[in-house]
């Protein structure tokens, strides 16, 4: 794996698995690719903007950052040395998308308040 003691994922490893991906296909350097992706995503929701959420939003977060790092890989500019900033990006971006849909997903699902309706609406008894 591309760590390091200081760095839990290494720059020019992973910019060498990339090219490598890029050019060849090599099925090494995507495993390797997929587990920075995953560091990526999982160190990421150690920031203080994530942490209050449930560990089951945690993982609908992190499996749509990998889907959407893994669709995009092929759009990374090899000529750039900084990887890590690029996917990192994506992964915040994803994160952010995540949790309007989940905002928009809990705004149609409003709890109804039965007392209110109650006297909207007439209940005949027979």
């Amino acid at each position: 794996m591309n760590c390091s003691s200081t760095n839990y994922v290494n720059n020019e490893h992973m910019l060498q698995d990339l090219i490598n991906w890029q050019t060849n296909r090599c099925r090494a350097s995507y495993e390797r690719l997929g587990k920075c992706f995953l560091l990526i995503t999982q160190n990421y929701l150690k920031n203080a903007c994530f942490i209050n959420y449930t560990p089951d939003r945690k993982a609908d977060m992190i499996s749509e950052a990998l889907m959407v790092m893994v669709k995009y890989i092929e759009d990374f500019d090899t000529t750039r040395t900084n990887p890590f900033a690029y996917f990192t990006k994506m992964a915040f971006n994803s994160f952010l998308q995540t949790i309007k849909r989940f905002k928009r997903r809990s705004e149609i699902f409003v709890p109804i308040d039965l007392a209110e309706c109650s006297s909207e609406f007439t209940f005949y008894k027979e």
